[in-house]
C-alpha cells in the first residue's frame, strides 16, 4: 500500500494541500529512525512512493524495481535531489520535506519562521 497515495486527488494524482498533522505524519512515516532526516534506504523508499503515488490508481501497487531499472532509478534520485535537496547534503530535511509538499501556507510561514530563529541563535 503507498502511504502517499492518501494525499493525492484520485482522479487528477495532483497533491491535495495538506494540514501540519497530515504533514507531520508524512514525515514520521519516512524519517523511521526518528533523526531528523529522510535519508538513504528511507529516501529511496520515499522516492519509490512518491513515483508510483502520482500513476493512475489501478497501477498503485507497481512495484518500482520491476518497471524501471535501478540505473534509471539511480538517475531520477539524483535530478529529485537536484531539485529538493537544497544544501547538498543527500538527505531530505524537514523544511526541503515542506517545499515539496503542498502544505497549509500558515504552517510553512511559522516553520520558516521558526526554522529563521533557530539557525540564528
Amino acid at each position: 500500500d503507498n502511504f502517499l497515495a492518501q494525499y493525492r486527488d484520485q482522479e487528477t494524482r495532483n497533491w491535495k494541500k495538506m494540514t501540519a498533522e497530515q504533514f507531520l505524519e508524512v514525515w514520521n512515516h519516512y524519517d523511521e529512525d526518528g533523526n531528523g532526516y529522510i535519508e538513504g534506504d528511507e529516501l529511496d523508499g520515499f522516492l519509490r512512493a512518491y513515483i508510483t503515488s502520482s500513476l493512475p490508481a489501478h497501477c498503485e501497487s507497481v512495484n518500482v524495481d520491476e518497471v524501471i531499472s535501478s540505473a534509471a532509478f539511480e538517475e531520477m534520485r539524483e535530478n529529485f535531489m537536484l531539485a529538493y535537496d537544497d544544501n547538498e547534503d543527500e538527505r531530505i530535511e524537514m523544511g526541503e520535506l515542506a517545499e515539496m509538499l503542498p502544505t497549509d501556507e500558515c504552517f510553512l510561514l511559522l516553520f520558516r519562521r521558526e526554522n529563521a530563529l533557530d539557525s540564528s541563535m
